[in-house]
């Protein structure tokens, strides 16, 4: 989730034929609002992505209830994850590694945006990458951004110090 930026029922409504290794990335067809989308993904989501299809998805699909599915995600029990599912799932991994935040399915997106607009990202594409119907929505990380910028600031301009 944090390397595409997806909404959990996104993820959830992900199929196999959804993904492109060759050009790394990833088909959204049924985005919020029915909104359609090519996201790209890094080379190592695509290296453990490629690894979960080609082995470990085939032998989840051997226990699948339910018969054959393109669903791409499968949970150990070979059942094809719903949104309650997989919030429970990721939620358990969260709780797991602790940490004084609270976090959440939407702290994925939350932080590849902040993370894209910190490097540099302009903020329409990132729109895209998170498909905004509004660059509103989008604008609400720019302060984020804003922050990082102004501790840079202060730790390199030679007035700013102090």
């Amino acid at each position: 989730m944090y390397a595409t930026g997806l909404r959990r029922m996104e993820v959830v409504n992900l199929t196999v034929s959804d993904i492109n290794f060759e050009f790394r990335t990833v088909r959204v067809l049924r985005g919020k609002f029915q909104k359609d989308r090519v996201v790209p993904m890094s080379k190592i989501a695509a290296k453990y992505l490629r690894h979960y299809v080609l082995s470990v998805r085939g032998e989840l699909m051997k226990i699948c209830r339910g018969g054959r599915t393109e669903s791409l995600f499968i949970s150990n029990g070979g059942v094809v994850f719903t949104p309650s599912s997989l919030y429970d799932q990721i939620m358990g991994y969260l709780k797991a590694v602790g940490g004084k935040k609270k976090l959440s399915l939407h702290s994925f997106r939350h932080t590849i945006a902040t993370h894209m607009i910190e490097w540099g990202m302009p903020l329409r594409m990132v729109q895209e990458l998170l498909g905004h119907s509004d660059i509103s929505y989008t604008m609400k990380y720019v302060h984020i951004g804003v922050r990082h910028l102004e501790v840079e600031y202060r730790r390199c301009h030679p007035l700013a110090r102090g």
